[in-house]
């Protein structure tokens, strides 16, 4: 009868956690916490809310800016509405729409939004 042997082999493509012995967790965290992730948005928010004061094309500039203030204090929420972020950011692409540069950073903000909402790591540039 042969001993049974114990070991683990780890691929180079691997890039997940692994555990191995009696009791063992493996433990991967893939988020960035949640109030890392929320700083990043309102950082950005802050940026679309500088680019709508200096655009002059962006549709009904006042309720835009209204729509970046309530963006921002809904994520700051412990349980944000996701369907009123989701509805706001939509409601101000068409806002922003005529002037690229303002559209591609609320597109950037809703890409770190979704992030958020599905617990994934942002990914949107300069976070």
């Amino acid at each position: 009868m042969s001993e049974p042997t114990y070991g683990i082999s780890i691929g180079r493509d691997n890039h997940g956690a692994v555990a191995a012995g009696d009791r063992a967790r493996a433990v991967q965290t893939t988020a960035a916490p949640a109030g890392r992730q929320v700083d990043a948005i309102v950082r950005e928010l802050a940026k679309v809310r500088a680019a709508i004061e200096g655009a002059d094309d962006v549709v009904e500039r006042p309720k835009a800016l209204r729509d970046v203030d309530a963006l921002a204090a809904e994520v700051r929420q412990a349980d944000p509405d996701t369907d009123a972020i989701r509805s706001t950011l939509a409601r101000l692409v068409g806002r922003v729409k005529p002037v690229a540069a303002v559209a591609t950073a609320v597109y950037q903000v809703w890409m770190l939004v979704e992030g958020m909402l599905a617990g994934t790591p942002p990914t949107a540039a300069g976070s």
